[in-house]
């Protein structure tokens, strides 16, 4: 059994971070690429907290922690846009010179999802494997669908199997703790809350 455990945690691979030489200034970075979406959208800056870009820098520098971060909170408060920030932080990373890798995030909706696994297989799979990937506002997509007369749950199975194979994941969602488990069932719940850690916005709305 000793052994089994031990070739088990040889194959489970580093979980994703930003490399070391961007520790020190990522917190700036997320900041600044959050302004640009906020300004490019013809916004005005809200008072989203040092503190709450902080501890989404922070988390994107650990190792040990687990592979997804859920942010979650009351609608326009800026959940989304800090997470656009954080891909867009990635991706310009890793499509510099510093990096000799080419790593980016997969976006989508999680009502987009149920829709790409109806419509898309091909790019539900791309969605679905994606080494990064951000899904925004979960909660608002149907549970399951009809498809030539059988049910589906493709949100499920996204989850599913990004939590079997630590998959690096980033997703909003406008329910709270109570919310989010009593729209999930227990066993998504359950792997959603080894899969995720939390990152809680209680922002008031931004949106006028």
């Amino acid at each position: 059994m000793r052994l089994y455990l031990m070739q088990q945690r040889q194959n489970i691979k580093p979980r994703f971070k930003i490399p070391d030489c961007y520790s020190d200034t990522l917190e700036e970075l997320i900041k600044i690429e959050y302004e640009n979406i906020v300004l490019t959208r013809n916004g005005t800056m809200n008072e989203i907290s040092n503190a709450t870009i902080s501890a989404a820098a922070k988390w994107l520098n650990m190792t040990s922690r687990k592979t997804g971060l859920l942010i979650y909170g009351g609608v326009g408060n800026g959940k989304t846009t800090l997470a656009s920030a954080i891909c867009n932080i990635v991706d310009k990373i890793f499509y510099s010179p510093v990096s000799s890798e080419r790593k980016q995030f997969q976006r989508i909706s999680a009502i987009k999802i149920t829709d790409t696994a109806l419509k898309e297989q091909e790019r539900f799979g791309e969605i679905k494997y994606a080494e990064l990937l951000f899904i925004d506002d979960l909660g608002c997509e149907p549970q399951t669908v009809k498809t030539f007369g059988n049910s589906i749950a493709p949100l499920s199975d996204v989850l599913y199997y990004r939590y079997d194979q630590m998959k690096f994941t980033i997703a909003t969602s406008n329910l709270d703790e109570t919310g989010l488990s009593d729209y999930y069932e227990q066993r998504i719940y359950d792997r959603m809350n080894e899969m995720f850690d939390r990152l809680h916005f209680v922002n008031k709305s931004f949106r006028k």
